[in-house]
């Protein structure tokens, strides 16, 4: 029998809910959404900590390059004339020798700004690693997304009666949420605001159940994820990628590799 009068928190009460239809599934289904919410959580964590790595790691490369180029300016800072011969050049079938020497100027390098300092160093390390940090984050985000998805729809059977679970779970959520409303004076609209919101909670049952200390389950999965989310997660990723590419490409230009 389910619950008739849930806890008075919200959080508390959803994750009442959330245990009493976990408890309904059986021990296989119940072990499909462990693996999947697995999945969902750890993959982001490491995607983090392999991109913040992978980050600091080229910002490590551009300091040593860029110490190096700064090293060889100050060496010859102070040369202003360059004398070298030409060769010569050949003219259809004449070889045409000049043995005068050319004199090329050079700019003074002492008067640029080619100092290192430790504001150069951080914001090096701070833009890779925020570049990194964000690449690796999304990367694991949409990777543990898809891993859980393929995880639960796997079995057919299986994501059917976890589906039917979930939209119980949700429909009871909705009928808490209206019971606490009062009976009279409430309007259309306002029950249809109410029910949004439920909606809301219901998908973000997750982070209920985490803070309570239930069990943590990828709800967003099993009730689908809105498209218009996915697409925003992937522009961001595709933003992510472009930001890193840019200041790569650029400060590989600028120093040399």
């Amino acid at each position: 029998m389910l619950p008739s009068n849930p806890l008075n928190s919200p959080e508390r009460a959803l994750s009442s809910l959330s245990n009493t239809y976990l408890n309904i599934l059986a021990e296989p289904d119940r072990a499909i959404l462990q693996s999947a919410a697995a999945h969902a959580t750890i993959q982001p964590l490491l995607g983090s900590a392999v991109g913040l790595s992978l980050g600091l790691l080229a910002a490590t490369r551009v300091h040593s390059v860029r110490i190096t180029t700064l090293q060889s300016l100050r060496q010859h800072a102070n040369i202003m004339v360059m004398h070298s011969s030409s060769l010569g050049r050949r003219l259809g079938s004449m070889e045409l020798w000049h043995g005068l020497p050319t004199t090329n100027r050079v700019p003074f390098l002492s008067r640029l700004w080619v100092a290192n300092t430790h504001w150069t160093d951080a914001v090096t390390y701070l833009g890779f690693g925020i570049n990194g940090l964000g690449l690796g984050y999304l990367s694991g985000s949409q990777s543990g997304k898809l891993t859980a998805q393929h995880t639960m729809i796997r079995d057919p059977e299986a994501w059917k009666r976890i589906e039917m679970a979930f939209s119980k779970l949700k429909v009871r959520a909705l009928r808490h949420e209206l019971q606490l409303k009062p009976h009279r004076g409430v309007d259309e609209s306002d029950v249809r605001n109410s029910q949004d919101k439920l909606r809301a909670q219901a998908l973000g049952l997750e982070r209920a159940c985490c803070s309570e200390g239930g069990l943590c389950v990828p709800n967003e999965y099993l009730a689908g994820k809105e498209s218009s989310s996915v697409w925003l997660e992937t522009l961001a990723l595709a933003g992510m990628c472009c930001i890193a590419v840019v200041n790569t490409s650029v400060i590989f230009k600028h120093w040399g590799w």
